[in-house]
């Protein structure tokens, strides 16, 4: 929930936390309070008290505070600057205050010309519009009011009672839906101020809008369908003569947008950080973040953009390696600045901070520390990912000899500690193991030994997959390694050349290194990847300063194709992206795939328990060596069991992912199937009996193989007995002779 700047609850404590829920059984007026009395602030404000001529030019004056722009409209001209107004009321100008004037306020055609004044009321609604005016006693005394929400089309407003407020007595009655100079209408009060006032709150289009606008045209007098002159009712108004239009105190005002006026994310839908306002041109000025919730159809699900006020988050317009957030432990974390929208050169303040929320918008804000040791000091600061809701990495680089303060610190909820000095871009987490890209130095991906440390500088690191430049610019900005640790993808922001790896490039793991295998040639800056299918998806950021978009590729092959899902728009752009936090479930196995040995032809069965609070879904896989690189998916073997082939023999490896979606992804244990060719089993031959000779046929091999004979034993005759093992043994049936033979006759031989 955001708050508005000018009201700070006692349980905005260490860390800005503001829980709705505990805040909503406290005070149970809460409907009553936010949207009946919440505080009117202004958003974009003109006072034109910038000398003469006026900041941006008579023609088009900046906003004295807030994102806007002002200039005139159709056969009006003569900008200038006259004396102004404190008191809208008084009859005369105060003196020393300025006013923007139109000096030849030609009426031109009916509702052609006038002024026009545009906001973005992002963060806002509520919205009112007010402004002091003085028309010259020759000059047109009714005004038009249209708006526009899309910056282009202009609508007329018909005003009423309840959206038309006039400040001052006897002036500005309402003319058939427009505004007269006087009260009630017809009154002349030509060369004195007035104070307008017109609510949008019931336009709800206006709300939280980056190109949102009024228009205040010369109009006709309803009645005669004529210009007529603000002090002389009977004249009308003379092209050549028309008098003058005076500005002063424009404002855009409205109230802070709670976050409760927005949805919970959406499991496996896409986040993505937008800088900008969509009217002013990006710089190194301090430029409004948002974050864009869309499908992964490339529909806009909502926009979150309130992060203003006391809640404020801001990055540099023009900062390519910033504004990379990162999801982890179903929270997101998002970098930026706690400085007003439009600080110049805003990345060299010392006004770093963290915003972690959780997939219901309850979030909490950290302010870096602006005194010695400072992280990122006077430098950028690029990426962070949370571990808790009050713990989290982050990664920059800092001003000075060596960069003492860059590289990547560890808040543990009370301390910054640093554990890398360097210039660091983006970091990750993935299988347990931080990394981080580096464009500095050795370029490329690197991870600490330790996994995941929390204290002691100079980690320990080790590169996975390095750049060998000696052309091309660029380098690794946003990575994605896969959840079994086989594939990293890298998003290269650079150009060609020898050792360098431009647009999106894919690694396989090859030991405890990454090899290069090919590249999709869209420069990229942010990546997030679908491990869950057969084949991966990958979402990424592209590479233009304004104005850019994020494209989907499944990766079938070095020719997989891209699509465009989203473009930013004109002065905005898009940096880091990443899954919505709702997208992890837990997935627990309880029963690990075992490894067997079985006889050839044997059928055997694999199986595995899990769960979730999810729908699962299976993939086996299988592989010749063990490991889960390389491995082949399984055609059709896509539940908890899967009986592998027995029909030859050898080792084969086998595992099995499980997913409930695009982030929640799980791999069995490796287990082993063996197969064997079946044994003989192997008999002393028995001698030939004498029918009636008894005899015995061994139940165990000489190759201790047990089984059993048939048929049986045969005194009589010679016999064929087939020996058949006992189940459980890996051997085949064999067979033995016993010979049964009459003894010799010995014939009696008479002597000669």
């Amino acid at each position: 929930m955001i708050l508005s700047s000018d009201f700070t609850p006692w349980f905005l404590l260490k860390y800005k936390r503001f829980d709705f829920i505990k805040f909503l059984l406290v005070f149970g007026f809460y409907t009553f309070f936010f949207h009946s009395s919440a505080q009117v602030v202004d958003i974009t404000r003109w006072d034109f008290e910038t000398g003469s001529p006026l900041a941006g030019g008579n023609s088009t004056p900046s906003p004295t505070s807030g994102i806007g722009s002002a200039q005139k409209v159709g056969s009006m001209s003569g900008e200038t600057v006259a004396t102004g107004t404190i008191n809208s009321c008084t009859g005369s100008n105060s003196t020393g205050t300025q006013a923007w004037q139109i000096g030849t306020a030609n009426p031109g055609t009916l509702e052609s010309s006038g002024v026009e004044f545009k906001a973005s009321t992002v963060g806002y609604e509520n919205i009112q519009f007010t402004w002091d005016q003085r028309s010259s006693n020759a000059s047109t005394r009714t005004v038009r009011v249209q708006y526009t929400t899309d910056g282009t089309t202009w609508q007329n407003l018909t005003l009423t009672s309840s959206n038309f407020i006039s400040g001052c007595a006897n002036r500005s009655a309402i003319d058939n839906g427009k505004i007269d100079v006087g009260s009630p209408i017809t009154t002349n009060a030509g060369d004195a101020w007035s104070r307008r006032t017109v609510d949008f709150s019931s336009l709800t289009a206006a709300n939280d809008n980056p190109n949102f606008g009024v228009r205040l045209l010369a109009s006709h007098y309803d009645a005669t369908n004529q210009f007529k002159q603000a002090q002389n009712f009977s004249n009308n108004v003379s092209t050549s003569t028309p008098g003058t239009w005076r500005f002063d105190n424009v404002a855009f005002r409205g109230t802070a947008l709670l976050v409760s006026s927005y949805n919970p994310f959406q499991s496996c839908n896409l986040l993505v950080y937008r800088v900008g306002d969509g009217s002013s041109s990006l710089s190194s000025s301090a430029a409004q973040v948002s974050i864009i919730e869309l499908d992964t159809l490339g529909t806009i699900v909502q926009t979150v953009s309130n992060f203003t006020g006391a809640n404020i988050l801001t990055q540099s317009g023009s900062a390519t390696s910033n504004g990379y957030f990162n999801t982890f432990n179903n929270l997101t974390a998002l970098p930026g600045h706690n400085e007003a929208i439009g600080t110049v050169s805003v990345n060299s303040n010392d006004s770093k901070r963290v915003l972690i929320t959780d997939n219901s918008l309850n979030y909490s804000l950290f302010d870096l520390p602006t005194s010695a040791p400072v992280p990122f000091n006077n430098d950028n600061f690029r990426s962070v990912i949370p571990t808790s809701a009050t713990t989290f990495y982050a990664s920059g680089n800092s001003t000075g000899t060596g960069s003492p303060n860059g590289g990547i610190w560890y808040f543990n909820g009370s301390s910054y500690v640093q554990l890398l000095s360097g210039n660091i871009r983006n970091i990750e987490i993935f299988n347990d193991t931080l990394y981080y890209s580096t464009g500095s130095g050795t370029i490329g991906v690197y991870k600490f030994l330790n996994g995941l440390p929390i204290a002691g500088s100079n980690q320990p690191t080790a590169a996975i997959a390095t750049y060998v430049t000696t052309s091309g610019t660029g380098g690794p900005y946003g990575f994605s390694i896969s959840p079994d640790g086989c594939t990293l993808y890298i998003a290269d922001a650079g150009s060609s050349g020898s050792g360098s790896y431009p647009g999106i490039s894919k690694w396989t793991r090859s030991g405890g290194n990454y090899t290069f295998q090919y590249s999709f040639s869209t420069n990229a800056i942010g990546i997030v990847v679908d491990y869950s299918g057969v084949y991966p998806i990958l979402y990424a950021t592209t590479t233009q300063n304004s104005n850019n978009q994020i494209i989907k590729i499944k990766d079938i092959g070095v020719s997989s194709a891209s699509s465009i899902l989203l473009s930013a728009g004109s002065n905005y752009v898009f940096r880091g992206i990443d899954f919505t936090p709702s997208s992890i479930a837990t997935i627990t196995i309880n029963t690990q795939p075992q490894a067997v040995s079985v006889c050839q032809n044997a059928a055997t069965q694999l199986s595995v328990s899990a769960v979730s609070s999810a729908s699962l879904t299976y993939q086996w896989f299988s592989n010749t060596v063990n490991s889960y690189c390389g491995a082949t998916p399984i055609s059709g073997a896509q539940s908890s069991t899967y009986s592998p082939p027995v029909s030859s023999t050898g080792t084969i490896y086998y595992f099995v992912k499980i997913y409930t979606g695009c982030q929640s992804i799980v791999f069995s244990n490796r287990v082993a199937i063996t197969v064997n060719e079946p044994i003989i089993p192997t008999f002393t031959t028995i001698s030939p009996k004498c029918p009636g000779e008894n005899f015995s046929l061994p139940t165990t091999s000489t190759n201790a193989y047990f089984g059993s004979w048939s048929p049986s034993i045969n005194t009589s005759h010679t016999t064929n007995y087939t020996f058949t093992p006992s189940s459980g043994q890996c051997a085949t049936t064999t067979s033995m002779t016993v010979q049964v033979t009459n003894p010799p006759r010995i014939l009696a031989i008479s002597p000669p």
